[in-house]
């Protein structure tokens, strides 16, 4: 599996192996009337707990999306940046449809559709060739808080092991 980041670096799924990690879609909305107060709130809790778990076994993916939403543009990843947000942000994705990321297609299996940006977060960690998926919709980031804590309280009981850049 492969994904791209919004600088064309290819990224390395193997770099999560022993992490606890948080997928999740975001965009920028069309016009800053668009830009709720719930979806900004939203990222700067995804930044919050990329630096408060900021210790090498927990990261956030933020892959852009223009497709699940009107209010969507791909041109998000700039509006991050200027937002401040430290998390890794991917290139722009379909994230439900024929055409979805390899990724989302994994993480999402036959689940129901992803409707908005920042309402559908997945936590994931792997053990050995197995993967724990968690799927949240409509929870804020703070609300995941005790997933990540829990999953990261056994990843420091198991050695973690999984082949992700060959998935």
């Amino acid at each position: 599996m492969t994904a791209v980041d919004y600088k064309g670096r290819a990224f390395n799924f193997g770099s999560l192996a022993q992490k606890v990690t948080v997928v999740v879609n975001v965009s920028e909305p069309k016009k800053a009337s668009h830009a709720t107060p719930q979806n900004i709130t939203h990222l700067k809790e995804l930044d919050a707990l990329h630096s408060e778990y900021r210790d090498g076994k927990f990261e956030i993916l933020a892959f852009p999306c223009s497709q699940v939403s009107r209010t969507c543009r791909p041109d998000g990843v700039a509006w991050c940046e200027k937002m401040g947000f430290s998390f890794p942000i991917m290139q722009n994705v379909d994230v439900d449809d024929l055409e979805e990321h390899p990724v989302y297609r994994l993480l999402n299996q036959d689940g129901p559709s992803i409707r908005c940006h920042v309402h559908t977060s997945f936590v994931v960690a792997c053990n050995g060739d197995r993967c724990q998926v968690y799927r949240f919709d409509g929870l804020p980031p703070r609300a995941l808080r005790s997933r990540i804590d829990e999953l990261l309280s056994e990843l420091s009981g198991n050695a973690l092991q999984v082949d992700l850049v060959n998935a």
